[in-house]
C-alpha cells in the first residue's frame, strides 16, 4: 500500500514472451571422398557431373562396360588417390590421367588397352598399377620413371619384352609377368625388395640370376621350358617355390637350404630323384612331386613332421617304405598311376590322413595283405570325410608289336586313352592348352562375360601366403589377384576386377587335382573312370 493517499496497487506482472527455439545448426557441406559407381552406371550412363567434387581420393567406375573415359573432369579430382576402371571396354588410356598427380592405386584391368601411354609414368606417387587382363605388347620405356612403384601386375597380356628400365622401380615389391608371351627377362638383380615374383606361363628356356633377392618368398616359374633354376634366390625367406610343368631334371641341391619352404611344387618335371638331405627342410607342409620319372622315395622325406599334403602321383614308385608313418601330419597322400604292388600296412599309423588315392597301380584287392589294408583305408577316409576313390587298377600295356600297331592307329587312339589314368590324360591336355593360353585370350573380347576357367587360372599374383585347409579351393593354383592381397583398399576389391596371386597361390596344383570334382566350393570326391570310359581333363 501507498502511505500518502492510502491506495492500494496492484502490480502486475509483464507476461513473459515465450523463448524462441535456438537456431538449427547447419552443417557446412563435406564433399564425398569415395564415390563407388560400379555396375551403376551401363556404357550409355552419365556420370561426370558425380566426379566434380575436389574432395574425392576413391573413385570406382569398374564393371560398367564403358567405352571411353570422361577425361574433361579430370581437373576436378585432384586429389583422387585410388582409381578403378577395371572390367569396362576402354581401347585406350587418356593421357589427361596424368594430371592425377596424387594417384597411388591404379587399376585398369580386364579391358581391351593395347597400349600404356608414357605420358602415365610420371605420377610421382604411384604405388601399385594393376594392368593384368588387357591385350598389351610393349611397355613404354619410362616405365623405370615409376620410382615410388610398390606392384605392378601385368599378368594376362600379349608381352613379348619387358624393358630393361623396370630395374629402375627399386622399390617394386611384387612383380607379375605371368601368362604373356616372353622369352627373356631383363635384368632384375637391382630389385631387391621385390617379395613376390611370378614369371609363370611364358616361354622362358633359362632366367637370369636371382641371387640378389634375398627378401624374396614366393617364387613362381611354372609352365616354362626351363632345364634348370636360376642362380637361385634361394633366400633365407623363401616360403613358396612352383618350378612345375618345365624340363627339370634335377633341382638345385642347395635348396633344402631354404629352411622357410612351406610349400614346393615341383610336379611335371623329368625329375629322377629326391636329394637324401630333403628332411632338412623341416617346415614343409606341401611338397608336390607328381608327373616325374622317381623309382624311390628318400627315407628322409618321411623325417618330414609337419608335412600335410603329399603328392607323388604318375611316377615310378614300387612301393612306399614303412616310414611312412613318420609323417604325423599327413592328410592328404597322392599315389596315382605308379607300379604299386603292395599297400603299406604302416599308411594304417596315420592319425591325421583323410585322403588317399592308390588308383591305377598294380597290386589286386584279392591278396590277403593288400585288401583288409586298402578297405581299412576306405572306412577311415569315409569316417572323416576325405577322398578314397574306388580301385581302377591299371591296364598292362600292348604284349606284342601286333596289339601295338592296332592301338598306334588314328582310329583307336582314343579309345586306347582308357590305358592311362586321369592324371595323364590332364597332364597332355593342360599342355595343349597352355600352349594356346595366347588365343584363348584374344577371343574372350568376343562376349563380356567372364574369362574362361582354364583362362584365369595361371592369374594367380601376389599371393597373400596364408595357408588354409589342405583340401580348401584355395589349394588349387588359383591365386588371389593383386586386389585381394589387400594391396588396393576394399571398394576396389569386389567383383572380378583385378582378380590375381597364391595360389599363389595353390597348394594342390591343377594338374595334381585335374581327376578331382569340386562340390559346394569344396574338393568332394575324385572322378576315376573305368576302363573303356572317356576321361575330360576339365
Amino acid at each position: 500500500g501507498c502511505a500518502c493517499c492510502k491506495s492500494t496497487v496492484v502490480i502486475v506482472p509483464e507476461e513473459e514472451e515465450p523463448e524462441e527455439p535456438p537456431p538449427e545448426e547447419v552443417e557446412e557441406f563435406d564433399p564425398n571422398t569415395v564415390l563407388d559407381l560400379r555396375e551403376e552406371i551401363g556404357p550409355d550412363g552419365q556420370y561426370e557431373h558425380l566426379l566434380c567434387y575436389p574432395g574425392l581420393t576413391d573413385v570406382n567406375l569398374s564393371n560398367n562396360m564403358l567405352p571411353k573415359l570422361a577425361v574433361e573432369v579430370m581437373r576436378y579430382l585432384g586429389s583422387l588417390v585410388r582409381l578403378n576402371i577395371s572390367r569396362n571396354s576402354l581401347l585406350v588410356l587418356p593421357p589427361e590421367l596424368a594430371d592425377l598427380r596424387e594417384l597411388r592405386h591404379f587399376n585398369f584391368s580386364d579391358n581391351r588397352i593395347d597400349l600404356y601411354p608414357p605420358e602415365l609414368c610420371d605420377f610421382p606417387s604411384l604405388e601399385y598399377l594393376v594392368a593384368s587382363k588387357n591385350v598389351l605388347v610393349r611397355l613404354p620405356r619410362q616405365v623405370g620413371c615409376l620410382t615410388s612403384l610398390k606392384g605392378l601386375d601385368l599378368s594376362m597380356n600379349r608381352l613379348v619384352k619387358v624393358p630393361n628400365q623396370i630395374s629402375d622401380c627399386t622399390g617394386l615389391e611384387k612383380l607379375s609377368v605371368s601368362t604373356n608371351q616372353l622369352l627373356l627377362l631383363p635384368p632384375i638383380c637391382a630389385l631387391t625388395r621385390l617379395s613376390f615374383l611370378a614369371l609363370d606361363h611364358n616361354r622362358f628356356i633359362h632366367l637370369p640370376p636371382l641371387d640378389t633377392l634375398k627378401q624374396l618368398s614366393h617364387l613362381r616359374v611354372s609352365n616354362n621350358t626351363l632345364t634348370e633354376l636360376p642362380a637361385l634366390a634361394l633366400s633365407p625367406n623363401l616360403t613358396h617355390l612352383n618350378c612345375a610343368s618345365n624340363r627339370l631334371r634335377s633341382l638345385p641341391t642347395e635348396l633344402p637350404e631354404c629352411r622357410c619352404l612351406t610349400k614346393l611344387d615341383a610336379s611335371d618335371n623329368l625329375l629322377s630323384e629326391v636329394w637324401p638331405d630333403i628332411d632338412r627342410l623341416d617346415r614343409l607342409k606341401i611338397l608336390l612331386l607328381s608327373d616325374n620319372q622317381l623309382e624311390v622315395v628318400p627315407e628322409a622325406l618321411f623325417s618330414l613332421s609337419n608335412l600335410v599334403t603329399l603328392s607323388l602321383d604318375n611316377n615310378r614308385l614300387k612301393e612306399i617304405p614303412a616310414a611312412v608313418d613318420g609323417l604325423s601330419k599327413l592328410q592328404e597322400l597322392y599315389l596315382t598311376g605308379n607300379c604299386l604292388s603292395f599297400i603299406q600296412p604302416a599308411l594304417l599309423n596315420l592319425l591325421d590322413l583323410r585322403s588317399c588315392t592308390l588308383d591305377y597301380n598294380r597290386f589286386d584287392l584279392d591278396e590277403s595283405t593288400n585288401g583288409p589294408v586298402y578297405y581299412q583305408l576306405e572306412a577311415i577316409s569315409k569316417k572323416r570325410g576325405g577322398i578314397f576313390p574306388a580301385y581302377t587298377p591299371y591296364t598292362q600295356p600292348p604284349r606284342d608289336q601286333e596289339e601295338a600297331e592296332v592301338l598306334a592307329s588314328p582310329r583307336s587312339r582314343l579309345s586306347s586313352q582308357h590305358n592311362m589314368s586321369p592324371r595323364t590324360l590332364s597332364a597332355r591336355s593342360e599342355r595343349s592348352q597352355s600352349n594356346l593360353l595366347s588365343s584363348h585370350h584374344s577371343q574372350r573380347f568376343s562376349s563380356r562375360g567372364s574369362l574362361p576357367s582354364d583362362h584365369r587360372r595361371p592369374s594367380d599374383l601376389f599371393a597373400s601366403g596364408q595357408a588354409s585347409g589342405p583340401t580348401s579351393p584355395a589349394h588349387r593354383r588359383n591365386a588371389p589377384d593383386l586386389l585381394g592381397s589387400g594391396l588396393a583398399s576394399p571398394l576396389h576389391s569386389r567383383g572380378r576386377a583385378g582378380e590375381v596371386v597364391d595360389e599363389d597361390e595353390g597348394l594342390l596344383s591343377a594338374r595334381s587335382l585335374a581327376s578331382l570334382r569340386s562340390a559346394g566350393g569344396k574338393v568332394a570326391s575324385r572322378s576315376v573312370s573305368p576302363p573303356g570310359a572317356s576321361h575330360n581333363s576339365h
